[in-house]
């Protein structure tokens, strides 16, 4: 691993934990956490909770969960926080 090389960074999405933005970070490092900031695409609501897809500004997209009913609509901003344990990382 080095500096400017290419890797896909996977997890599970259960794993992930979608919320409302975090002071607008785009990306932060917090108590071993990731935490990823973007804009909400999607909601699937489910019975206690809700899938949530969230469109990051490098235009990729993480798939979430948030408690049901998640209270923010397509277009509004949030959170993306993952363990950095759960996160699998494999160079390309």
């Amino acid at each position: 691993l080095a500096p400017g090389r290419s890797v896909l960074l996977l997890c599970k999405a259960t794993a992930v934990q979608v919320g409302p933005a975090q002071r607008a970070r785009r990306s932060a490092v917090v108590a071993g956490n990731a935490q990823l900031g973007g804009q909400v695409a999607r909601v699937t609501p489910g019975r206690e909770r809700d899938e949530v897809v969230l469109s990051l500004p490098s235009g990729d997209h993480w798939v979430g969960f948030a408690p049901h009913p998640f209270a923010l609509a397509p277009g509004s901003r949030a959170s993306a926080t993952v363990a950095a344990s759960a996160l699998v990382v494999a160079l390309t």
